[in-house]
C-alpha cells in the first residue's frame, strides 16, 4: 500500500472490491502490473445485473489508453456529446494528470467520500427498478485511494451509450472483453464503461 497521508483516507472502498477475489483489486486486467503498491492510475468497473456481479475489473491508466487509442475520434466525440453535461470524463483524466505530476502522495489531495454504494444513474438519475435491475459502476483510484467520484450509469443509459459507438469502437471494445474474459458468450451484451471514458 501506499504510505499514509493525513489529508487522504486510505484503503480501497469497499464497493470498489473485487466480488470475485475478496478485496481490492490488486493487478491490471490486460497487462498484469501490480496496482496497490504503485503510482499507476487504474479504473475499476463492475457490472451488476438483478443484484449479481457479473464482469469485474481493474485497468491501469497504460491499457487504458493503448485501447482508447483504438476508438474512432467520432465515437470519441459522441461518447463526449452523450454525457454532456452529466459527467464529464476529462474532469477524471485532467484528476489522474494533475496527481500523475506530483512527486509523491502529497499530491493527492483530499479523496472524495465514497462512503456510499451509488443508488442512481449518474447521468439520466434513474433510480427505479430498471435502474436494480442493471447498472455499472466504476471509480479511478491511485494505490488504495479513490482520486474521483465513484460513478454510476444505468443498463439503458449504458446501451444508449454503447449506440453511438463506430464499429471500429466496437470491435477494439470487443477485442477486449474477448483478450481478457473468454468464457463471457458473446451475445452478453457489456457496456463500454471504464476503457470507452
Amino acid at each position: 500500500m501506499l504510505p499514509p497521508d493525513e489529508e487522504t483516507p486510505a484503503g480501497v472502498p469497499p464497493i470498489l472490491h473485487s466480488v470475485y477475489g475478496c478485496g481490492p483489486f490488486e493487478s491490471c486486467v490486460d497487462c498484469g502490473t501490480g496496482l496497490l503498491d504503485t503510482w499507476t492510475p487504474y479504473a475499476v468497473e463492475k457490472v451488476i445485473r438483478q443484484g449479481e456481479v457479473v464482469l469485474e475489473f481493474a485497468i491501469c491508466v497504460a491499457c487504458q489508453m493503448l485501447i482508447l487509442r483504438e476508438f474512432s475520434e467520432e465515437s470519441i466525440e459522441r461518447i463526449r456529446e452523450y454525457t454532456a453535461g452529466t459527467f464529464d470524463p476529462t474532469d477524471e483524466i485532467d484528476r489522474i494528470l494533475q496527481v500523475l505530476g506530483q512527486e509523491d502522495q502529497d499530491g493527492l489531495g483530499t479523496s472524495p467520500n465514497p462512503a456510499q454504494d451509488p443508488d442512481r444513474c449518474q447521468r439520466c438519475g434513474a433510480q427505479d427498478e430498471a435502474y436494480a435491475d442493471e447498472h455499472s459502476i466504476g471509480g479511478i483510484l491511485i494505490g488504495d485511494r479513490l482520486i474521483a467520484n465513484v460513478s454510476s450509469l444505468c443498463g439503458k443509459c449504458s446501451d444508449g451509450l454503447d449506440e453511438v459507438l463506430s464499429r471500429k469502437t466496437r470491435e477494439a471494445h470487443d477485442d477486449f472483453i474477448e483478450r481478457n474474459f473468454p468464457g463471457v458468450p458473446a451475445e452478453l451484451d457489456l457496456p463500454v464503461g471504464a476503457i470507452g471514458l
